[in-house]
């Protein structure tokens, strides 16, 4: 999930601000039961569509002006199937949930979000994502591995 803050350009970044965003957006997620962990890989921050040179540093992944994360689910191996295209699946509801909240946030200026292929790892996953097909999020709809959600 990649969050964009609304940040005033002509305010200086502050990162007391970012952290209680953070924490305003780990609430949400563990209002649900999710689980939410930062997230620095450099090819998932691509997949977004955040330029960096290839010898950016990680740390320049954290920034004012958005946040990276991974939103897990709050017990292992309890995945059944292709929970996200299954619109009333507890999983789907809760991450819809959480989102939804996103929207309603005048802090979000945009958020981008992809299912990755439940049949490989996270970094192989960011590979097959299909970036020039996006799709506006709709918390009604099924969604599918390999698509970037996005809603502004």
């Amino acid at each position: 999930l990649f969050v964009r803050w609304s940040i005033a350009s002509n305010s200086a970044p502050n990162p007391d601000y970012q952290d209680r965003l953070r924490d305003k957006l780990r609430s949400l997620a563990n209002n649900v039961d999710l689980l939410m962990q930062e997230e620095i890989s450099l090819a998932v921050a691509a997949r977004f569509g955040i330029d960096y040179h290839p010898s950016t540093s990680l740390a320049t992944l954290n920034t004012p002006e958005y946040t990276i994360v991974h939103l897990g689910f709050d017990r292992a191996n309890m995945l059944l199937g292709e929970w996200y295209a299954m619109v009333e699946h507890p999983y789907h509801r809760a991450i819809a949930q959480v989102l939804t909240a996103l929207t309603q946030l005048s802090e979000v200026s945009e958020f981008k979000f992809f299912v990755p292929s439940p049949l490989s790892d996270s970094e192989a996953s960011t590979q097959t994502i299909n970036t020039s097909h996006e799709q506006v999020f709709d918390p009604q709809k099924e969604w599918q591995p390999g698509i970037v959600y996005h809603y502004k």
